[in-house]
């Protein structure tokens, strides 16, 4: 069931019952983008991720998307820092939490994101 969401000052987003207590939100190309591998500008992605956290209402938590089997499991509390890249990649950021293709959490006070552009995700 798909409920059209938003909060002051944020775009519309998608909204989504997946059962169970889970949800997703879609976003729209109003929200912006918050890839932060395509080149934007790494202040305008914080800038769509803050109106995502915004709807959902809990920090939403990132990787650094990698093709790959990589999946963290999303335990530690929020600001205990990302997993580092090593070399000299600088997208690392304060709501990245590892370096992987997908993310799990038994944690109800945070929201995990995947970020596709020709992929469709798993949920």
């Amino acid at each position: 069931q798909e409920h059209p969401v938003s909060v002051a000052g944020a775009p519309p987003v998608v909204r989504v019952d997946l059962g169970r207590g889970a949800r997703a939100v879609l976003t729209t190309t109003a929200t912006g983008n918050v890839g932060d591998g395509v080149g934007d500008d790494p202040l305008e992605v914080a800038h769509a991720r803050a109106r995502v956290a915004a709807v959902m209402g809990v920090p939403v938590l990132y990787a650094r998307q990698v093709h790959g089997v990589a999946v963290p499991v999303v335990d530690d509390p929020v600001g205990s820092g990302p997993v580092p890249l090593g070399g000299d990649d600088d997208r690392l950021g304060p709501d990245v939490v590892g370096v992987a293709d997908a993310l799990v959490t038994r944690r109800r006070d945070v929201a995990v994101a995947v970020v596709v552009a020709d992929c469709v995700p798993v949920l």
